[in-house]
């Protein structure tokens, strides 16, 4: 998992912003989704690998696992659902199979648990044999599934090109329209950190990172952005999370420098003041460094021109258009012999 994966993961994990994530993407803000009720689910689901045959021609099954970004419980009346967020930083053009993937693991869990406790009670009626009534084992009427419902959170510099269905990755042949009337699409529950009525949706510190995540490709309209009043006094964890996703290291190499001892957060705008001074500074030092090396080579220039024979009003005409000089700027240098 790379810096940004894993930061993202554990931010996202917290329940507050997890539920405004599913609040502010599939509700447009309305509170369905109670943080105090979530319960995380392990990432890790186990699943039924493909059957191998064996040398007795019988087949045997392995244990495989899968790994999710985050899952929740979330109780709904005598029951409860999954929800998952599959946090995802680059096009992927396989996402709708991948997501499909890992809830049809969900579902196969929850399938071979009916499995299991059927084969708990038949056998305790059968007073331990086993190897018969296989059927009974098998989902009857009464039996239903938990529905598991996963976000895609893309928050990408580019905008998504990827599919949003299963559909999407399909190549029907000639008869499309008709192919894709009887095709079962998978569509996934896409949430874009670039469109600006999810942060407007939110009413955690998410709407803060979800905004300057919105204007990375602008540093310096995203500058601006932290340097206002919503910016300070902002938890560590947003900060921290600001600093990696938009790239600026110095934000995290100096987190003390920027704490704000009376409300116990930090203050992105006294950040932001120091990176637009240091680069300030850097742009002067360039400046001065650029400035010198185009005097050596203007100085260099008329010296091997006069050693060539030519007359100074040409020589200055020259670096004029060399170099973009104004006259008055052209004859500073020409004193020099």
């Amino acid at each position: 998992m790379g810096k940004c994966d894993e930061t993202m993961y554990n931010y996202l994990s917290e329940p507050e912003r997890f539920a405004d994530l599913f609040n502010a993407g599939c509700f447009r803000g309305r509170q369905l989704v109670e943080a105090g009720k979530l319960e995380q689910l392990p990432e890790r689901v186990q699943i039924t690998e493909v059957p191998e045959r064996r040398r007795s021609r019988k087949y045997k099954t392995r244990p495989k696992s899968i790994y999710r970004d985050i899952r929740m419980k979330l109780p709904d009346g005598t029951k409860f659902i999954i929800l998952a967020v599959e946090d995802q930083q680059v096009i992927d053009y396989e996402m709708p199979w991948r997501i499909m993937r890992y809830d049809c693991a969900d579902y196969e869990n929850q399938i071979n648990a009916i499995h299991r406790r059927k084969r708990k009670d038949r056998e305790a009626r059968s007073s331990g044999k086993s190897g018969r009534f296989k059927l009974a084992e098998k989902m009857d009427a009464s039996d239903r599934l938990t529905p598991v419902f996963t976000i895609c959170f893309y928050h990408g510099t580019e905008p998504w090109t990827g599919p949003r269905s299963l559909r999407d990755m399909m190549e029907f042949g000639e008869n499309t329209e008709k192919w894709k009337e009887l095709f079962a699409d998978y569509q996934i529950i896409f949430v874009d950190a670039g469109d600006p009525s999810l942060a407007a949706n939110c009413r955690t510190d998410l709407r803060l990172l979800l905004d300057v995540l919105r204007l990375r490709g602008d540093k310096e309209r995203m500058f601006e952005l932290l340097q206002g009043q919503s910016y300070d006094n902002v938890s560590k964890e947003t900060a921290e999370t600001i600093a990696v996703m938009a790239d600026m290291p110095e934000v995290l190499e100096n987190m003390e420098q920027y704490e704000n001892t009376d409300g116990g957060g930090y203050k992105m705008c006294i950040a932001m003041d120091g990176i637009r001074e240091d680069a300030r500074l850097l742009g002067v030092s360039q400046g001065i460094s650029q400035g010198i090396s185009q005097g050596i080579k203007i100085i260099s220039m008329i010296q091997s021109s006069r050693r060539e024979g030519k007359e100074d009003p040409d020589i200055k005409k020259a670096i004029i258009e060399e170099f973009g000089l104004t006259p008055e700027d052209a004859d500073g240098y020409m004193v020099i012999r």
